[in-house]
């Protein structure tokens, strides 16, 4: 009997001795590997300071394993042109695309399915515009699949965005409506002039999701010399391929940091929104539907010439509102509560086009005016928030150049309402 107990105990010792062996040789794999010249302690100081909060691991823990269980799998970004992977020669070694592939080296899946993968940022544009774009370049993108994880990074686009990070909220919403087991990340980047996450922080603790500031992470390891700013920046925005690496690197970290810790019970979706009036269920405007009714007037030509995505090469709103010539005015009626507007903003040094001016009025009275000329255009949207109520009703939008600018180009790349 004791000779039975004995070689019981000693197998018990020896299972767990090689599934502590078997554990051990994982996390040697699994080193991150330092840059810019840090120890590995110091490093991994740096990668911890990003996590600002590790929100409710549900979510998280839910994507890995399925992830892990090869399964389909779904995965996006939305952002500005740091996530458009602007910085590197290459835009494929941007912290996204990196993501990607490290992801395929830290988890192995046992299943065959399929992993897709949608990057739709656009440079220079504000969560108010992601918001706009959402349906169609991240849900219609993906087949009218809903990610599996999103990372929202907009952090560094926001200043003087118009909705106040009501359109953030409502990215955040409409991620974890469509799909409650959705992943969502915010993720701050870094600027040479700071960046918003004050602003976004209250939203994103109120759903609980995981948030990453790279803008904490480099803020003491830059003031004592240890990376240098000319070392991670390109400009005052952009980070060269290794500050792409080092966000990719503060990713997975939170992931092994979740990893580690016991399952949360599942944060429900909280009943209502944060901030009010908010702007859930936006619809993207392309034409007449059964709350709008337009009569394009002399915006009736489509323009080829607005911003291009890095991906494809291909304008992001192909369906726009273009004047070129004529004194018709834009003229659309609507039950909304709130309207977000995007105009074209060209170079107004531009040889080959002339832009002009256009007043915007809402039931008959004029709102504000605004100039498609601007010094250093590049086609980029401008967003307006033309309307902002607490309920919908009706109203009557209309757009006409101003006296004298009847023979320039405007350009109403897009709009989005909710009710």
């Amino acid at each position: 009997m004791k000779k039975a107990i004995y070689v019981i105990l000693s197998l018990t010792l020896l299972v767990t001795s090689c599934s502590k062996k078997a554990k051990n040789e994982e996390k040697k794999v699994r080193t991150i590997t330092p840059i810019f010249g840090m120890t590995e302690e110091n490093y991994q100081a740096v990668l911890d300071k990003s996590i600002l909060s590790l929100g409710n691991n549900y979510r998280l823990k839910k994507f890995i394993e399925k992830y892990e269980s090869g399964e389909d799998i779904y995965i996006a970004a939305i952002g500005g042109s740091v996530t458009e992977g602007a910085g590197p020669t290459n835009y494929t070694d941007g912290y996204f695309y990196q993501f990607i592939n490290r992801l395929r080296s830290e988890y192995k899946r046992k299943g065959s399915g399929k992993v897709v993968m949608n990057d739709a940022a656009l440079s220079g544009t504000s969560s108010a515009i992601g918001w706009v774009r959402y349906q169609s370049d991240v849900i219609d993108v993906l087949g009218g699949h809903v990610p599996d994880l999103l990372i929202i990074e907009f952090a560094v686009n926001d200043y003087m965005e118009p909705t106040k990070v009501r359109g953030f909220e409502a990215m955040i919403r409409r991620a974890l409506s469509d799909n409650p087991d959705c992943a969502v990340i915010v993720l701050y980047a870094a600027a040479t002039y700071g960046n918003t996450q004050n602003d976004m922080k209250p939203v994103a603790n109120f759903y609980k999701v995981p948030q990453i500031s790279i803008l904490d992470a480099i803020k003491q390891p830059m003031e004592s010399g240890q990376i240098k700013k000319e070392s991670f920046y390109t400009d005052i925005v952009h980070p060269y391929k290794e500050g792409h690496t080092l966000m990719v690197d503060c990713i997975i970290n939170l992931f092994r940091k979740v990893e580690d810790l016991e399952a949360d019970e599942n944060f429900p979706i909280p009943a209502s929104t944060k901030l009010k009036p908010d702007f859930v269920g936006l619809v993207r405007i392309t034409g007449d539907d059964e709350n709008v009714k337009i009569d394009a007037g002399d915006f009736n030509q489509t323009d080829e010439n607005c911003q291009t995505i890095k991906k494809t090469g291909k304008s992001n709103f192909p369906q726009n509102w273009c004047h070129k010539a004529g004194s018709k005015s834009f003229k659309m009626d609507i039950n909304c509560k709130n309207l977000i507007f995007l105009f074209k903003e060209g170079n107004a040094a531009a040889k080959d086009v002339v832009y002009g001016q256009a007043e915007v009025y809402i039931d008959g009275k004029l709102l504000d005016t605004y100039n498609a000329a601007k010094e250093g255009g590049w086609n980029n949207p401008a967003v307006k928030v033309i309307i902002d109520e607490a309920a919908a009703k009706d109203h009557t939008v209309e757009v006409k150049m101003i006296s004298g600018d009847e023979n320039k180009e405007f350009t109403i790349v897009a709009m989005g309402y909710s009710r």
